[in-house]
């Protein structure tokens, strides 16, 4: 068997390449790294394009090229806002152009928690790429536990401090604004208070457990945030238990039209 690997050059090609992978993922979790670092580790070590999405496709961190892009635009594995189309992409592997893109759940303790996708346009991806992929998969679900750990800390945190401002508890207009400031918020102009959540009556409809719906809040926040930093990065938006605060900036002298029109944009993106 060992000769057999030996007189195939693709196979010690794509060991070599799972090896330089596994020494890179070790001195990333070692150093505290993030997706990005992760997408950009696994698409140098294995020569394909990258991309952790969450779990219903949102980027959240990639490595590809324009080239790369274009090609699973062309695919029809993008959709107009960017969302990867990881309901059309298989495990297996799904054709891109003259080469392939396949999927992985990337999972910890049952939940799941992101999408990897790995792109390579010019010819399949070696099986042991993608024993590769796998182990990438494995590292960044420890990432990912960890960032959304820390993640939860921190919006219960802000959610606290907007909560007291609200109520007129959290101190002088100065300090709510110096304070907003740790978080990268911008108190101090004239902004809207959104308060979305998610449809009741099609949640009840879908009788859903308790850790669905968790999920379902979860990505729903993450969705504002994300939206609502691509406007501008300062915009206060925080969770609370069903539903989602966020604090959009307006101008007074544009009138009330332009505040709704602004909330409508952001309702469409989101």
């Amino acid at each position: 068997m060992g000769q057999d690997l030996m007189n195939d050059p693709e196979a010690v090609a794509a060991l070599e390449r799972a090896d330089a992978l596994h020494t890179a993922l070790t001195h990333i979790v070692l150093e505290g790294g993030d997706l990005a670092r992760i997408a950009e580790a696994v698409g140098d070590a294995l020569g394909c394009g990258v991309v952790f999405t969450s779990t219903d496709g949102r980027e959240r961190a990639a490595h590809l090229d324009e080239a790369q892009r274009a090609a699973m635009t062309d695919a029809d594995l993008l959709d107009p806002t960017g969302r990867v189309r990881v309901e059309r992409i298989d495990p297996d592997g799904t054709a891109v152009g003259d080469g392939e893109a396949l999927v992985r759940r990337v999972v910890a303790a049952g939940v799941d928690l992101a999408r990897l996708v790995a792109l390579r346009p010019d010819g399949r991806i070696h099986s042991s790429d993608v024993h590769a992929l796998e182990r990438a998969a494995i590292v960044a679900a420890l990432l990912v536990t960890r960032v959304e750990a820390i993640t939860a800390v921190e919006n219960k945190y802000r959610g606290d401090f907007l909560r007291d401002v609200f109520l007129g508890r959290a101190g002088e207009e100065d300090y709510v604004a110096e304070h907003a400031q740790a978080f990268g918020w911008q108190l101090d102009r004239p902004v809207m208070v959104v308060v979305a959540v998610l449809d009741p009556d099609a949640i009840a409809a879908l009788k859903p457990t308790a850790e669905d719906r968790r999920a379902w809040n979860d990505r729903f926040a993450h969705a504002w945030r994300q939206v609502a930093a691509t406007v501008d990065h300062t915009i206060a938006s925080v969770a609370f238990s069903r539903e989602v605060v966020t604090l959009v900036p307006v101008d007074p002298s544009a009138g009330a039209a332009a505040g709704h029109a602004e909330v409508d944009r952001l309702t469409e993106a989101v």
